[in-house]
């Protein structure tokens, strides 16, 4: 494996050259790079203010399935669905409130400082920054049956199985809108995309207009503002093809 670049952004791997060997994935924070390598064991490098110190959990790092990082934590599910965490505290590193809720973990969403994660029952469970909008309390009852996540750096959507969409966060960057209803599942499919590309921007919505579509976009409150927003609408025929 090769690296390069600035030292500080993890370009620097000779400190871990000798570990990195068979390496099957990496994923990184803003400031470092985990690696996962055959054996299921994971190597860090980079900035150790932005997770590349994983001293403290090296020994639970086995059998490690999956990684993701928020700008500056590390989050690995293992092979028995439990997830172990490093990284600053503050930012998702400290998961031990919800450390015994984490079983039979399928997937992790990350943004910016916090961490969502879909257990195999299809509930969700949080944590991270306070400011980064984990609180997912208010919507807990709904989040059932859920498919997939997605993020703004503030905000996270999630598509349930009967294609409806439950957001939780901060009301500034698209947490607002607590369920859209209505959607047909190849709609919540292609909303969910449609997320992910305007996750970029400060909010994102999803709203069906007088005509029965599917209206997906970011930037301020078109209704409200004399600020455009932008915005994709999938009408029946966008929403057959």
């Amino acid at each position: 494996m090769v690296t390069w670049g600035h030292s500080y952004y993890g370009g620097d791997s000779s400190g871990v050259q000798d570990q990195l060997k068979n390496v099957q994935k990496i994923c990184r924070t803003d400031v470092a790079f985990a690696a996962i390598l055959a054996d299921g064991s994971v190597v860090t490098w980079g900035n150790p203010l932005g997770g590349a110190d994983s001293s403290r959990v090296q020994d639970q790092l086995r059998n490690v399935q999956q990684i993701s990082g928020t700008c500056s934590t590390f989050a690995a599910i293992l092979a028995d669905g439990t997830v172990v965490t490093c990284g600053q505290s503050d930012y998702g590193g400290d998961s031990s409130e919800v450390q015994d809720q984490l079983k039979n973990v399928q997937k992790i969403c990350r943004k910016d400082v916090a961490f969502a994660a879909i257990l195999a029952d299809g509930s969700v469970v949080t944590w991270g920054n306070p400011l980064g909008g984990p609180d997912s309390s208010r919507v807990q009852d709904q989040l059932r049956n859920v498919q997939q996540i997605s993020s703004t750096c503030r905000a996270f959507a999630a598509i349930l199985a009967d294609g409806t969409v439950v957001t939780w966060g901060r009301p500034d960057f698209g947490g607002p809108i607590q369920r859209v209803h209505g959607m047909t599942p190849h709609e919540a499919h292609c909303s969910f995309w449609l997320i992910r590309l305007f996750s970029r921007l400060p909010l994102f919505f999803c709203s069906h207009d007088a005509h029965g579509s599917l209206e997906c976009g970011s930037g301020p409150d078109h209704s409200h503002s004399s600020h455009p927003a932008t915005s994709h609408t999938l009408g029946p025929s966008s929403a057959a093809g």
